[in-house]
């Protein structure tokens, strides 16, 4: 059985096919609109998760600061797991960049659930920063997956709270084989994705 290693980008290897691939794209300047395979892959993105638009950054901490500023206001929270990669390695530029605090429920494997995410969420009080976004991923969950039932169920209390979703880049290997295989009856359950 062959093992796929979903722990994180820096240990994903690059085919030969893949260095090939790179060496030989298309380049310009994605500032200018002038870059043809960034906008192929923003298209394909944005087709693919059945989303407004998509737009192609550096880095993973990058795509994540972008969605929490996006989704959160000064002193709003991020509602996530304990072993999250926002919350492990990137408190700092969160509090810096997007103003607002993150958040940890402490979940069996690292998974959130419905019910945890309903007893973690706050309002608008003046104890409690209001939860503004949901964050989950499997990168530092041990390798495991949430299963498509886990992330429909995670979409439903999302959208009953009238909360948006980001799913931390890491995830979006898993999301492209469940979109692809899934494509007529599922789509992906965020509101952001890096």
């Amino acid at each position: 059985m062959k093992i796929i290693d979903f722990r994180s980008d820096t240990v994903t290897q690059q085919t030969p096919q893949m260095r090939e691939a790179m060496f030989t794209a298309a380049v310009g300047d994605d500032v200018y609109g002038d870059d043809p395979s960034v906008n192929a892959l923003e298209t394909y993105a944005k087709e693919l998760f059945g989303s407004e638009a998509a737009l192609f950054v550096s880095s993973g901490t990058m795509g994540n600061q972008l969605a929490l500023m996006a989704h959160t206001e000064r002193g709003e929270e991020v509602l996530t797991h304990h072993g999250s990669h926002i919350f492990q390695h990137e408190q700092a530029s969160t509090s810096v960049l997007s103003q607002c605090k993150i958040n940890p429920i402490i979940a069996d494997n690292d998974h959130l659930t419905p019910e945890l995410i309903a007893r973690n969420c706050h309002g608008n009080s003046l104890q409690d920063s209001k939860t503004a976004c949901i964050e989950y991923e499997n990168a530092l969950s041990n390798g495991t997956v949430y299963t498509l039932q886990e992330m429909q169920a995670i979409d439903e209390i999302a959208q009953k709270l009238d909360i948006p979703v980001h799913i931390f880049e890491m995830f979006i290997d898993v999301l492209l084989e469940v979109s692809v295989a899934l494509r007529s009856t599922w789509t992906a359950p965020a509101s952001s994705m890096p």
